[in-house]
């Protein structure tokens, strides 16, 4: 599954494959990075992975009152946009390997043996945890029991 996306148009965060499939385009992404998410980014994301502020708020590493206060147009700290870009790609991966937004956002939340018996959303507030859960999506794609 590819996208294209003109070098003249902003990049949208609402679907997770599209920034995920934009990775090619390594100029436009960190500028996007650097000038920061929108909040109305992060609550369109929110809503296609079945996430709320307070998920959210440990991942950003932020508090949810700050998250609360925040409107639509308030641009993401760098840290966070980047944070958000990293689960973005996550996600589409996952969708990529499981094929299907409700299949996948579960097992988010099931508590995976192959990680210790925590559910794989609960180590994405650190990269080294989102590595981790990436590689175990990249194991399930090659059939490794996961």
């Amino acid at each position: 599954m590819s996208y294209e996306i003109p070098d003249n148009s902003p990049m949208q965060l609402n679907e997770p494959e599209v920034v995920y499939n934009t990775i090619s385009m390594p100029h436009s992404v960190i500028e996007r990075v650097r000038l920061g998410f929108s909040f109305k980014e992060l609550m369109k994301f929110s809503d296609t992975i079945n996430k709320g502020l307070s998920d959210f708020a440990s991942v950003l590493q932020v508090s949810l009152r700050t998250l609360q206060r925040y409107t639509e147009d308030k641009k993401l700290s760098r840290p966070q946009s980047e944070r958000l870009l990293e689960l973005s790609a996550l996600y589409g991966h996952g969708y990529q390997v499981f094929g299907e937004r409700g299949a996948f956002n579960n097992w988010m939340d099931t508590p995976n043996p192959m990680l210790g018996g925590v559910t794989p959303f609960s180590l994405l507030d650190t990269h080294t945890g989102a590595k981790m859960v990436d590689n175990l999506i990249g194991r399930i794609s090659h059939g490794v029991y996961s």
